[in-house]
């Protein structure tokens, strides 16, 4: 077998993702809301709120109190962060975020998200899906397979992605994407003579891997090795203080942060790849067979960091994982 066909882009072109009708209902109550009490009060209710990852969405306050503080493009772009401020800036060291100059990891969501969500009439489903289309599809998904697929030489074809069945798409009404909470509801309905009850309703399957109990087993050593040791690659990186809190709190099971261990498990492998001193690491021989193409120099790790890593607008922002 040399080529496969694969549904990528089937739930940005129709409405298939859960948390396109949760934010739908976080901005119904949004706007009932005045925006002096979102952004005052909910607010700072927000900051106080402790974290609970561990519990399932509808009881994390944290997140729903953030998102109504904010305005639809930037409560979305929060919906799909997976390193969020403020913690973001207590886990970077200070060098890395004087480097980073301020960057705003958010932008291109937010600016996608206003190009369709608020062009003339606002529609929130469209921005949510610009959104996806222009960070989380190209950047996560569709990289992933293609990695995997090509590793094996097999190639994927994505049919739903053609450009003109895209465009059709985002010519429809919102309304025949979801409908009274349900997602991709046009083609159920188109469905509904073709394939049986237990195919069209089916609960969606996703591709996530277990992180969270990868860190607390198999990885737990990995991770104390790579990034929490004192000669660890990404030392001048992070403050291993904080590395440390999330680490002990994800292995006490009052915390679920392994989708961020995730990232700063594989930024330590990366930099023990490249830019450490020694050719011969952990991270060299995981990555041992990877062709060396970044060029070696003597400058300080954030030196190298800022030439060799050009920050995106994504970075921190939707890598290591799969917003629900």
């Amino acid at each position: 077998m040399k080529v496969v066909l694969s549904g990528d882009g089937g739930d940005e072109a129709l409405g298939g993702y859960s948390r396109y009708k949760h934010d739908l209902k976080e901005d119904s109550l949004r706007n009932l809301l005045p925006s002096w009490l979102r952004r005052s009060l909910l607010a700072a209710l927000a900051q106080l709120w402790p974290r609970t990852d561990w519990l399932p969405r509808p009881l994390r306050w944290k997140s729903a109190l953030t998102n109504l503080s904010l305005d639809s493009e930037a409560a979305y772009a929060n919906t799909l962060t997976l390193c969020r401020q403020p913690g973001r800036s207590r886990l970077l060291s200070a060098d890395l975020l004087s480097e980073l100059r301020g960057h705003d990891s958010q932008r291109i969501a937010r600016e996608s998200f206003s190009r369709l969500g608020q062009a003339g009439k606002p529609d929130l489903l469209s921005g949510m899906i610009a959104a996806d289309m222009a960070t989380l599809l190209p950047d996560d998904y569709l990289v992933k397979v293609d990695r995997a697929s090509m590793a094996h030489g097999l190639e994927v074809r994505p049919p739903l992605l053609d450009h003109e069945f895209l465009e059709l798409c985002a010519r429809l009404p919102s309304r025949w994407k979801i409908r009274d909470g349900e997602t991709k509801w046009l083609l159920r309905e188109l469905s509904r003579d073709v394939l049986p009850e237990s195919i069209r309703n089916r609960p969606k399957q996703g591709f996530e891997v277990p992180l969270d109990d990868w860190f607390r087993g198999p990885l737990r050593a990995m991770f104390a090795d790579l990034v929490l040791s004192r000669n660890s690659a990404v030392a001048d990186f992070i403050d291993p203080r904080e590395a440390r809190r999330l680490f002990d709190a994800h292995q006490r099971g009052t915390a679920r942060h392994g989708t961020v261990l995730w990232m700063l498990l594989s930024l330590a492998a990366w930099a023990e790849r490249y830019l450490s001193a020694s050719d011969e690491g952990v991270g060299s021989t995981i990555f041992r067979n990877w062709p060396t193409t970044v060029p070696q120099t003597a400058e300080r790790p954030i030196g190298q960091f800022r030439k060799i890593v050009d920050p995106t607008p994504h970075s921190m922002t939707i890598h290591g994982g799969q917003p629900s």
